[in-house]
């Protein structure tokens, strides 16, 4: 495992992600502040889509949110590239894209098509200010809800592009509702943020998301051999760890299997592979409580991967 430090991962030019976790409690807090919308958090991957020209034959290009990542295509995309958008070429769309997760694979068996969840719109060439990225995340929601409606006059295509509702009340008990349908919970926003940030990982402190679990992504960093396995024989677990940026190092936070040891963990996928475990509490070392596998992560890099200060 090198013990260089991990270099910065720059996002696409639009990508934008929540900064921090909040409790399920602190909901109210931020829903009497009248300041923030919320809306629910979809289990899929961030994903923009800049609308081509289809009577001429141009497909839309799908972008993942890395930057080292090429346009999603093929049944990654499923339809939606072909799909006869009613606006103008280089509209971008931003939204979740049912993919690289679980909960995705199962909507696309139910659905038998991909879906795009979209929750924001970045740049329409009809309006006078074509670049909408410094307009407030409330106004830029009202033009995508306008957007939507002219969908809603085909329905296939409203069903591959679903809007993501918005909400300004009733935080707390949506949140839980959500929860109970599967989703991952929700993510909230100032309303008159902008579209836009400084910080080369992407994210902003003006979006908070709020999920049903504590999760983080680790980074195999070795194996161990652990007791108690079938028959008493001991079983082989991976080491995973996170980059602390205090000590300048890979520090080992917790060890646990997948769902597949065999393939997973290999001498190959040390230093690349990027899992996301799920628990009840974080600690300040960055483990997490009762640690549970629940998938890897291949659109994430491993420099992605570091400590969380923890108060």
């Amino acid at each position: 495992m090198a013990t260089t430090r991990p270099t910065t991962v720059r996002r696409v030019e639009h990508y934008l992600g929540p900064d921090k976790e909040i409790l399920p409690d602190a909901l109210d807090e931020f829903e009497r502040s009248g300041e923030w919308l919320m809306q629910p958090k979809i289990d899929g991957m961030w994903a923009m889509l800049t609308v081509g020209c289809p009577a001429e034959g141009r497909p839309h290009v799908l972008k993942s949110r890395d930057a080292r990542t090429g346009p999603v295509s093929g049944a990654g995309a499923g339809d939606l590239l072909e799909a006869a958008l009613p606006f103008p070429e280089g509209t971008i769309l931003v939204g979740e894209l049912e993919s690289a997760s679980q909960w995705a694979t199962d909507q696309f068996a139910k659905h038998g098509h991909r879906r795009m969840h979209l929750f924001d719109v970045l740049h329409h060439p009809d309006r006078l200010v074509a670049d909408l990225r410094d307009m407030s995340t409330a106004n830029r929601y009202a033009v995508l809800v306008d957007m939507f409606e002219v969908l809603r006059a085909d329905p296939a295509l409203a069903a591959r592009f679903p809007l993501v509702q918005s909400y300004r009340a009733d935080f707390k008990l949506l949140y839980t509702e959500w929860v109970l349908e599967g989703l991952e919970g929700c993510v909230i926003k100032k309303l008159e943020s902008s579209y836009r940030t400084t910080r080369l990982d992407g994210k902003t402190n003006e979006w908070l998301r709020c999920k049903k679990f504590v999760t983080e992504d680790y980074v195999l960093l070795g194996f161990a051999m652990t007791p108690g396995g079938k028959a008493g024989v001991p079983q082989k677990t991976g080491c995973w760890g996170l980059w602390d940026e205090n000590k300048a190092k890979w520090v080992e936070c917790l060890r646990a299997g997948t769902d597949d040891n065999a393939t997973l963990l290999t001498d190959d996928n040390v230093g690349k592979l990027v899992s996301e475990f799920r628990g009840w509490e974080r600690f300040r070392s960055g483990a997490i409580r009762h640690a549970q596998f629940v998938r890897i992560r291949p659109e994430k890099q491993p420099g992605e991967c570091v400590l969380k200060v923890i108060p």
